[in-house]
Order: C-alpha cells, then structure tokens, then sequence
C-alpha cells in the first residue's frame, strides 16, 4: 500500500511528534503538571516566587476557585 493510498485515518497512525521537554516549561502545580510551550510565558512564570505563581496558575490553568486554591 502507497501513501497516496491510505485514508486520514491510516496516515494518522504513521504519524508522530517529537516533544522534547528541553523546549518547554514544566510546573507541579497541586499534584498536576502544566507545560507551557510559550517561551516569554515560562520565563514569565519562572521570574515568580513559587507560591505566587503556584495561585496564578491554580486559577488560570487548573480553573479552579479561590475557594479551592485557599483549601
């Protein structure tokens, strides 16, 4: 079987994607890891103190409440 061939769903299969954890971020936040591929982001978040930063991304990424991010 040719490539010209295959269905979608076939070539979907062949597929693949190199993720290399060096070209991005990756927190811990709340038993839950975030990665963030924007490079201004990351260094952004990095710039922060841990507990400050840990709230933000609570709230932002995890979308949960103030109430759960003060439990």
């Amino acid at each position: 079987m040719f490539l010209e061939d295959m269905t979608e769903q076939q070539l979907a299969q062949l597929r693949f994607v190199d993720d290399y954890l060096f070209e991005h971020d990756v927190f811990m936040v709340a038993d839950n890891m975030i990665v963030i591929y924007d490079e201004q982001l990351g260094w952004a978040l990095r710039t922060l103190p841990n507990d400050l930063r840990d709230i933000f991304m609570m709230h932002w990424f995890l979308d949960m409440s103030d109430r759960e991010i003060s439990d």
